[in-house]
């Protein structure tokens, strides 16, 4: 997860005190660390919006950093492989849920690319360009549990 805002490690802090977000012409403070963790996702999020707007190219991929994500991982028990919600709901077996298929964890970007698309004639001639919004997979993997086995080897 994003530390406080005034953690050295905040990316949206290390993004401000750059310049990057100045330069952009992008007017953003930093969240307080005091602020509700829902403020400072808001705040995180808009400030983001801005500057992916304005084609920032920062923050990049530093390979001398540590990166960590969150997924959620207080609401789901890898043990029963469930999700663990609060009283009254409770735990909610995954395996109903995905019917044999695997967890999915996946990160990826979205890009543009020019595709020659066909003509309309049916002859199968290509025409003139046009952009397709694609996602590049960064990486992807599957995380498997003996609670789904029987629904795998049934949908097999």
């Amino acid at each position: 997860h994003e530390p406080q805002p005034s953690h050295p490690t905040s990316l949206l802090r290390n993004v401000i005190h750059s310049g990057a977000a100045s330069k952009a012409g992008i007017s953003t403070t930093l969240p307080r660390d005091t602020d509700n963790a829902a403020t400072r996702t808001r705040q995180r999020k808009r400030a983001f919006d801005k500057l992916f707007a304005k084609a920032v190219k920062i923050p990049v991929f530093d390979t001398e950093t540590e990166y960590t994500f969150e997924f959620f991982q207080h609401l789901i028990s890898f043990e029963d492989f469930a999700l663990d919600f609060v009283r009254p709901v409770g735990k909610q077996p995954l395996c109903g849920l995905l019917n044999g298929q695997p967890l999915k964890f996946m990160a990826g970007h979205q890009v543009k690319e020019k595709k020659e698309k066909e003509k309309g004639d049916g002859n199968g001639k290509l025409g003139e360009e046009e952009e397709e919004e694609v996602i590049k997979w960064l990486w992807s993997f599957d995380l498997w549990h003996e609670s789904l086995y029987d629904d795998a080897v049934a949908a097999a």
